[in-house]
């Protein structure tokens, strides 16, 4: 089915259906008071189509690409008016012909051009009669000209498209590749921290890194992910963060949905990241964590808290580059349809996040 689609819908096809009606048309010019046999009006209708057939296709595929698409606009001028008059000249000699030969057969009968052509073979009188048929075929190709530049135009607006496109999918690629490695650099200094520390936690940590380190690398690859899938690996990031921590009383998480959404891979990584990092980056009796992951009605809630140290965070005014990074995410993602606000005080950072889905 697609490549009978491909097919249809290829230059070629076009061509043969656009004739098919031209000639179809042609065939049905009739007075109803035909002098002569059927066979003979036939005749001139296809002498008279196929000329129309010629002087498109020469100023289609020759003088258009050779000339006008290069933007040679005088020569392409020039060269037209020529080929439409030549073909002016030669529409009238058959017409002239058909007249001398045929008396009473009616010009109206025969072609989708009509003006009228005397019995006179002389020079002037051709010249003359040629320009009413001039002008006729130079309307009929300024219609095709019209329709080229609005192919051309259409064209290249597919084409800029499909740059931005592979820009954009460029751009997020880039954003997607960064989170690994900031991802991998925090997780590692967890892991060391716990290794100093000789935890017995540390193997479990070192496990759910490397399956983790695996959804990255292997599973999520597509754009978008359903929302279960997500879940758990974001579960498992959080447990890992908390093998750590000995104090959990004040840590909350919520993480749900109304139902199994496609949503971008790792959306939900670079708040998270940012919420132990600064939570946890000295562990006190105050330090706590309230994370919640919403999705409801095709929007996305992401809304975290969480304490952190004033001096830590004064000469990282913007979060981060993992939340420049996510805000940059967000842009190419959706646009103006997502909000996000930070605001830290009183000992607390907050990051609110809006996405429509939809």
């Amino acid at each position: 089915m697609n490549d009978i689609s491909k097919v249809l819908s290829s230059r070629l096809a076009r061509n043969v259906f656009f004739w098919l009606v031209v000639f179809i048309f042609t065939m049905e010019l009739n007075d109803n008071t035909h002098s002569y046999d059927k066979s003979l009006y036939f005749l001139f209708k296809i002498i008279t189509t196929t000329l129309l057939l010629l002087l498109t296709v020469i100023n289609n595929f020759v003088l258009i690409p050779r000339t006008l698409a290069k933007k040679h606009y005088w020569l392409y001028g020039l060269l037209a008016a020529l080929v439409i008059f030549v073909f002016a000249i030669v529409y009238v000699l058959v017409l002239k012909l058909m007249r001398e030969a045929y008396p009473y057969m009616n010009v109206y009968d025969v072609s989708l051009l009509t003006s009228p052509v005397g019995s006179s073979w002389s020079f002037s009188n051709i010249l003359w009669e040629a320009q009413s048929y001039a002008m006729a075929l130079g309307i009929w190709i300024a219609a095709f000209i019209m329709a080229w530049y609005m192919n051309a135009y259409t064209e290249k607006e597919k084409q800029a498209t499909l740059a931005l496109q592979k820009q954009t999918e460029a751009e997020l690629s880039l954003l997607r590749n960064q989170i690994s490695p900031h991802f991998l650099f925090n997780t590692l200094n967890n892991i060391y921290g716990l290794s100093l520390k000789k935890s017995d936690t540390a193997p479990e940590a070192i496990l759910k890194l490397s399956a983790l380190m695996r959804y990255m690398l292997y599973e999520s690859d597509g754009k978008l992910m359903p929302f279960k899938k997500e879940k758990e690996v974001m579960q498992a990031y959080i447990d890992m963060e908390l093998l750590r921590l000995t104090n959990k009383e004040h840590m909350s998480f919520r993480i749900e949905a109304d139902k199994n959404y496609d949503i971008p891979t790792l959306l939900w990584l670079p708040v998270l990241e940012n919420v132990f990092k600064h939570a946890t980056r000295v562990i006190t009796e105050h330090c706590f964590i309230d994370y919640s992951f919403r999705i409801k009605d095709g929007v996305i809630t992401i809304i975290s808290s969480n304490s952190y140290k004033e001096p830590a965070l004064q000469s990282d005014t913007n979060g981060g580059v993992g939340l420049k990074n996510f805000r940059k995410r967000l842009d190419i993602l959706y646009g103006n349809t997502y909000s996000m606000d930070t605001k830290r005080e009183s000992g607390v950072y907050q990051i609110e996040v809006v996405i429509n889905l939809n």
